[in-house]
């Protein structure tokens, strides 16, 4: 039976995913190459506003993709850069209603609107060059809304990311190919300056295909700054850190971390177990009592009672801790670790895409209530279960585009 479902996992699964992807694929490949020459035709550029002629300094290039009104958290953190002396230049992919845009002018620097052609990157390329070609940046942010921007630790993080060293990002991603999470990055000078990242910007091919945006974007960029520019990535938020946090807490904190992961967490949950055994039928529970277990344990572990307990105790919340820090690893450590960085950590942004690919359920969202104000979590909830959940609302099609990594 194990090998049965090992294959299933390992080989049958990931084979009918390329399948699907492949029956997919040339549909998108056509859409996207007739986007990208209307694209090439008409130019990317709708219009351009500048609010401020200052140049130097620190420039922060915010994608902006929203189709209503903005966000209180979004407009909270441009303000927030402002503040800071980050010189923001919001780009935008759809058009801002006027009465938005003036919430925003006060903290602009420059906004740009394009056309609603390739994603984040599209929008970065173009705020990028902007920047590199009129404004002489000696440090440049990228930051996108993707995330909920928080208030807690939120100053703390922008200050550390316009005012360090080198390459800097939020958090990292070892799934497919390692790489930086694009939705928060900062470049220092001795990259900024390299001729060679001005010309991967430059020829940057915009595409709306999910993959070719994590291959080309997200990993092309990290690989060129690492291998080719070779500066080290310094990632603010990233796992060793959370796992020296971990060891500063105690089991019952450990304990109550794990009570609070979504369904999809199948480590060690001691609270939930004590949970699970406690609703069994009397008659199915087993009558161990702490002596009992005491003695057994002893026959083997040539301990003191005392001594065994402590022993036990720690045993167990090295193994819990160690479950938890395999979770957050299995992929994109801001989605998968989201709760756990949140809380040990203060890391301020939090993706909103959590319940879109299934990570969190609805109820589940409930555990970040204590680390955002009442106006806060009210405002992260309608927005993260704004887009639903494909693989329960979607149609076959969507459903088919998320399970194989095209959404």
């Amino acid at each position: 039976m194990n090998i049965f479902r090992l294959f299933v996992r390992q080989v049958l699964f990931p084979f009918l995913r390329m399948l699907v992807r492949a029956l997919l694929m040339p549909g998108l490949i056509i859409g996207d190459w007739i986007s990208s020459y209307r694209l090439a035709r008409q130019g990317d550029v709708v219009s351009i506003e500048r609010f401020a002629e200052a140049t130097g300094g620190t420039f922060c290039v915010f994608h902006l993709y929203q189709r209503y009104t903005l966000p209180e958290n979004v407009v909270h953190a441009v303000k927030l850069l402002a503040e800071l002396g980050v010189r923001v230049v919001a780009v935008s992919n759809l058009p801002v209603p006027a009465a938005e845009l003036e919430r925003l002018k006060p903290y602009l620097h420059t906004f740009i609107q394009r056309r609603n052609f390739g994603r984040d990157f599209g929008g970065y390329r173009r705020g990028v060059l902007h920047v590199l070609d009129s404004h002489a940046p000696e440090r440049l942010m990228l930051l996108n809304d993707s995330i909920f921007y928080a208030r807690r630790g939120l100053r703390e993080f922008f200050t550390e990311m316009a005012r360090g060293n080198g390459f800097i990002g939020a958090s990292e991603n070892h799934e497919i190919s390692h790489h930086i999470g694009s939705y928060a990055l900062s470049f220092g000078p001795e990259v900024i300056t390299d001729p060679r990242f001005r010309e991967y910007w430059q020829d940057y091919r915009s595409t709306e295909i999910r993959p070719r945006v994590i291959w080309q974007g997200e990993a092309a960029l990290s690989k060129l700054v690492e291998q080719t520019i070779k500066v080290r990535p310094r990632v603010i938020y990233s796992l060793q850190r959370l796992d020296r946090a971990l060891n500063r807490a105690s089991w019952r904190e450990l304990a109550v971390s794990a009570s609070r992961m979504p369904a999809n967490y199948h480590g060690q949950n001691p609270i939930r177990t004590l949970l699970h055994e406690a609703r069994k039928p009397v008659r199915d529970a087993l009558p161990i009592s702490r002596a009992t277990l005491l003695e057994s344990a002893s026959l083997t572990v040539p301990l003191s009672p005392e001594d065994l307990v402590q022993d036990l105790t720690a045993q167990s919340r090295r193994e819990l801790q160690r479950d938890l820090l395999d979770y957050v690893f299995q992929g994109s450590q801001i989605h998968w670790g989201a709760l756990l960085l949140t809380q040990y950590l203060q890391m301020p942004i939090i993706k909103l895409d959590l319940v879109l690919r299934s990570i969190y359920g609805l109820g589940e969202l409930d555990s970040f209530a204590p680390f955002l104000t009442e106006d806060e979590f009210a405002e992260f909830h309608a927005l993260v279960t704004a887009r639903g959940e494909p693989m329960m609302h979607g149609t076959l099609r969507q459903k088919l585009m998320m399970m194989t990594g095209l959404m």
